[in-house]
């Protein structure tokens, strides 16, 4: 007895031949000779010998090499791949994906047939495979020899082992093994996995769910799954026209895949860049910005007069070149991420700086200010060489700091020390 499924396909298969054999001119004889066909050609016993012969025309495979060339002609591949927590995207650890199916596209029909579902919820392919006493009581009844046909059907799956041959028209990898030898890889395309990638992303963008979310944004209303979205989406197409002439999985898709972007991304380039070893490396700090202070303290060391009004200017120019430090402390504190420091390239920098330029540190120098002592000697000897340095620059007559000059800067940084809390 015929299960319900076959019963159906092969009704359904009768009305489509009917569908394209009965023209409207036929005579009503014709007619009946036309439906007489299609009674005989598709009755399970007749249909079924000629399936089983036109199934050596179709190939199960995992990765078809179409999918690189339509005119690619390989060995049918069925990858048996181990899932693994080794983190790669690849078709072992991507589940149970579907095989697609190759080879002439009128034919198709018959791998239709394979994936039928039977009351005992195994395809007839599986069926056949296992051998099981319900697929042999269904041909059977149809008086076919059970294993000419059996053997036949199942070559679909088969695969020549002993001549395995790829394509030329297939990307070729050369892949080393040692100093002087290579594996020579023909890749091929994950058909399921493409095409999964395209139901997860379609149902990301188009579900039920998907609408009702953006329905939700529109009137600023809560959505607890919320709303996921994609960009810079590209598709695909395998085989122009004619999808079908790729792949089963393929045709069913239309031939078009959708790919991610792969583009780089784009990085804004940190204007603030924290030292790496001393805050007070003259290459850490830009000089242009304490010019003009530095000018104007050179012509106040240079003059002839010595009085308070001198000595107040020279120290408020030192002041102002320490508040323009402290500014870019500041700019490191409050524009670079929590915890910078602790990354492995800032391992060299010095211990205290660490505390005093980054934000992390923020309850550690209210407690212990003791940083605040190294930070007025560091500024002081900063200052002293930065000093000579735009002396040079400027081509000014060169003035020597003494131990006497270095000490009243030291002694006006630790004086504004808290300049640099």
């Amino acid at each position: 007895m015929q299960d319900s499924v076959i019963v159906v396909f092969l009704e359904g298969r009768k009305q489509d031949y009917l569908k394209k054999n009965l023209k409207s001119g036929l005579s009503e004889e014709g007619k009946l000779v036309v439906q007489s066909d299609a009674n005989a050609q598709f009755a399970l016993a007749n249909w079924l010998p000629k399936a089983s012969v036109r199934a050596t025309q179709l190939s199960l495979v995992s990765h078809p090499a179409k999918f690189s060339h339509p005119g690619a002609k390989t060995t049918p591949v069925i990858a048996k791949c181990i899932a693994e927590n080794d983190g790669y995207v690849r078709s072992g650890n991507l589940g149970n994906l579907a095989l697609d199916v190759i080879g002439n596209a009128a034919a198709m029909d018959v791998y239709q047939f394979l994936m039928l579902i039977l009351k005992n919820g195994k395809t007839i392919l599986e069926n056949l495979e296992q051998n099981t006493n319900d697929i042999q009581s269904i041909f059977n009844a149809t008086d076919c020899d059970y294993n000419v046909i059996r053997s036949e059907l199942l070559q679909i799956k088969s695969v020549d082992s002993e001549q395995v041959k790829t394509s030329g028209s297939v990307k070729q990898v050369y892949f080393p093994i040692d100093d002087t030898d290579y594996h020579l890889l023909s890749i091929l395309t994950p058909s399921a996995a493409i095409y999964q990638l395209k139901e997860k992303i379609n149902f990301i963008r188009f579900s039920d769910q998907a609408k009702e979310a953006r329905e939700a944004r529109k009137k600023n209303h809560f959505k607890e799954h919320g709303l996921a979205q994609i960009v810079g989406l590209a598709g695909i197409g395998y085989g122009g026209t004619k999808p079908q002439n790729i792949s089963v999985i393929n045709s069913k898709n239309g031939g078009v895949a959708l790919l991610l972007s792969s583009m780089p991304p784009e990085l804004n380039k940190r204007k603030i860049n924290p030292p790496k070893i001393d805050f007070f490396d003259l290459r850490q700090q830009w000089l242009a910005p304490f010019e003009d202070q530095f000018i104007d303290f050179h012509r106040i060391l240079t003059t002839q007069n010595n009085n308070v009004k001198i000595r107040n200017k020279r120290d408020y120019l030192i002041e102002l070149v320490q508040i323009l430090v402290a500014d870019n402390v500041n700019k490191i504190r409050k524009g670079v991420p929590l915890k910078w420091s602790n990354g492995d390239y800032y391992q060299n920098l010095i211990a205290w700086q660490k505390i005093w330029l980054d934000e992390q540190y923020l309850e550690r120098r209210a407690e212990d200010n003791t940083y605040l002592e190294h930070a007025a000697q560091g500024f002081a000897r900063w200052f002293m060489n930065v000093y000579t340095l735009l002396l040079e620059k400027n081509n000014l007559k060169k003035h020597e700091f003494d131990d006497l000059d270095l000490s009243h800067v030291r002694t006006q940084a630790l004086k504004n020390k808290a300049l640099f809390l």
